[in-house]
């Protein structure tokens, strides 16, 4: 669950058990309920990764192995719209690959408490 405007809350999308830990390159991207675009990637400030530590009984995603899924810590600028968001994932790593995650997820930013 994410609030509009949140700092440091985890968001995570999963890979469905595709292995990124080869990866050169994690890229997130968003559209916000009112078209507008977001892109995280590896070299943003708040550095999109796939974290080599398994999930367990993650409130979202369940659990998920080590390395299987996107992650980036918000900051206040990232979600400002309350609403539904759409996201997607790409991999790329040196051989070249660059694999999509396989369709648009949509997720739900709550309004922020005044």
């Amino acid at each position: 669950m994410i609030v509009a405007t949140e700092v440091g809350r985890a968001f995570r999308l999963s890979t469905n058990d595709f292995d990124m830990s080869g990866n050169t390159g994690l890229t997130l991207n968003f559209t916000s309920p009112t078209g507008i675009a977001l892109q995280k990637t590896e070299l943003t400030t708040n550095a999109v990764s796939a974290p080599a530590v398994a999930l367990v009984n993650d409130p979202d995603l369940g659990n998920q192995a080590a390395s299987t899924y996107f992650e980036f810590l918000t900051v206040a600028t990232d979600f400002t719209e309350a609403g539904t968001w759409t996201v997607c994932g790409i991999y790329t790593d040196g051989t070249p690959k660059v694999y999509h995650t396989v369709a648009d997820y949509t997720f739900t930013v709550l309004e922020a408490c005044s």
